[in-house]
């Protein structure tokens, strides 16, 4: 985590806006989260593995990155630095 901090502040220092930032992390990130996500879901799904299903609406909103922080449990646990990850990025933009 402290050297992807360091890569991200040497990111920001180098885009031209804070707008130009946001939609280069935005573009990195999200697309690859949500096919995880969806490979995730399907793959829990179809193999039937009763302990880690989640319903439709909580696959949902772990597509946002931050579903702890919208109360539901994350579709998979090692997502869990995604989550910390997007949080600096917000506190850094701010």
């Amino acid at each position: 985590m402290i050297i992807s901090g360091y890569v991200i502040l040497m990111s920001i220092d180098r885009s031209r806006s804070a707008l130009t930032f946001a939609v280069s992390r935005f573009g990195r990130l999200f697309p690859a989260f949500w096919a995880s996500c969806a490979v995730t879901y399907g793959v829990v799904s179809l193999m039937g593995l009763a302990l880690r299903e989640v319903a439709l609406r909580d696959a949902l909103l772990n597509l946002t990155m931050i579903p702890v922080s919208l109360g539901v449990g994350r579709i998979d646990g090692v997502y869990w630095t995604l989550e910390v990850e997007l949080t600096f990025y917000i506190v850094i933009f701010a």
